[in-house]
């Protein structure tokens, strides 16, 4: 089988039957794995590299190595591998296995945007899944690899088994028993961590945290809040709402200020033309981008880059 590897996949709300699949054209198309509020779960081994470096576009990952030894990359940081290892794997950070010192088995998680953006009209909910959301977002405060104990391992292998089998079986009962198992797998994983990392539940709404994450990442394109809405197959006016209420500004605003932050960095820091750094920060025309900055900053870029080389 092409790159020694062999892949068992499941998925949740539907006929499943757990198949091989050579990995010659990975990464496969994520639209073809993932329908409205499932979860993808599978297990993997290696003996050789992953491989081609990868990103997800619409859902957050888990990684549980349950044996092996390796490295693997996450955007600029090189990870030490190891039997117990979770990797939490955000949207739009490319990944890949570099090293396989020692063959590698792992199971995964695949969590599509819409499961975090629950509301009162979804029958499933994965009630633990928020309170993991700094994990996928906070790198500031959180790695993207944490190591599970020993003592708990089996715990994880047992759940993990448990969810892949039921899937084997796919009865009327499934999804509703692998949402439980995945909510029971989450509450370990925040049991362990709650007092290392003070990980509580915020209380801030997940589609919020979402929504400011994915415009910190992608301030450059031509995004907006009905477009984000549809990647999270929620309502457009629900989630401007929300937004508007837990930030104190629209999502258009918040999506200028940041746009901003990053036109006064290049100002200060590089010697790009006014066009450029509109260009750069994901408008197009220096007139739009010269209104924008007069009205968040006061002042216009002209005029905020020649205060800054008075000082």
């Amino acid at each position: 089988m092409a790159n020694d590897a062999t892949v068992n996949e499941v998925k949740t709300g539907h006929k499943n039957i757990p198949y091989k699949r050579s990995l010659k054209n990975w990464p496969y198309n994520s639209e073809k794995l993932h329908i409205q509020s499932t979860v993808l779960c599978g297990k993997i081994s290696f003996k050789k590299n992953w491989p081609k470096s990868h990103m997800h576009t619409d859902f957050f990952e888990v990684m549980y190595f349950s044996k092996g030894i390796g490295k693997q990359k996450i955007a600029s940081h090189i990870y030490n591998v190891q039997a117990g290892d979770i990797f939490f794997i955000p949207m739009y950070e490319e990944h890949q296995l570099v090293e396989i010192k020692k063959k590698i088995t792992y199971y995964y998680l695949e969590f599509p945007l819409g499961l975090f953006g629950v509301t009162s009209a979804r029958e499933e909910i994965i009630s633990n899944l928020p309170v993991l959301l700094p994990f996928f977002c906070d790198r500031n405060k959180f790695p993207h690899k944490i190591n599970i104990p020993s003592a708990q391992r089996e715990t994880f292998i047992i759940i993990l088994n448990k969810i892949l089998s039921e899937y084997k079986e796919s009865g009327i009962l499934t999804v509703s028993i692998v949402y439980h198992l995945l909510n029971a797998l989450l509450y370990e994983i925040c049991r362990i961590y709650t007092k290392k990392y003070n990980l509580i539940a915020s209380k801030t709404n997940p589609l919020v945290v979402i929504a400011e994450e994915y415009i910190k990442k992608n301030f450059q394109l031509p995004i907006s809040s009905a477009l984000l809405a549809r990647q999270l197959r929620n309502n457009p006016s629900y989630l401007s709402r929300i937004f508007s209420a837990e930030t104190g500004m629209s999502f258009q605003h918040y999506l200028e200020q940041v746009r901003i932050n990053h036109a006064k960095d290049l100002i200060i820091n590089t010697d790009f033309k006014f066009l450029r750094i509109a260009l750069e920060i994901g408008f197009t025309d220096a007139a739009y981008f010269s209104h924008v900055f007069k009205k968040v900053t006061g002042m216009t870029p002209k005029g905020f880059a020649r205060q800054f080389k008075k000082k």
